[in-house]
């Protein structure tokens, strides 16, 4: 997954963190090694614990390809897409 070429950079990065931490890397050593924080490396590997690879997906982003693909949009001057709350 991470050698796709078309993998999303976010979710490519997510599976770095984990690759770093399954080789027996600490929080950080795995965050220096990937080049980000502790803060990331944390959370994503516990949403990894919690969830195996659904757990690194972004929710997110899922929900606006979900909206944009299920619901027409206004027309005309009001023509927008916005993010439901919640």
């Amino acid at each position: 997954m991470v050698k796709r070429p078309k993998a999303a950079r976010g979710l490519a990065l997510r599976v770095r963190i984990i690759l770093a931490c399954a080789s027996g890397a600490g929080n950080r050593a795995a965050a220096g090694q990937v080049g980000v924080t502790q803060h990331p490396v944390g959370k994503w590997r516990r949403r990894f614990g919690q969830h195996r690879m659904e757990g690194l997906s972004d929710e997110q982003v899922e929900r606006v390809i979900a909206m944009t693909l299920e619901s027409t949009p206004l027309t005309g001057a009001r023509a927008r897409w916005t993010m439901p709350a919640g």
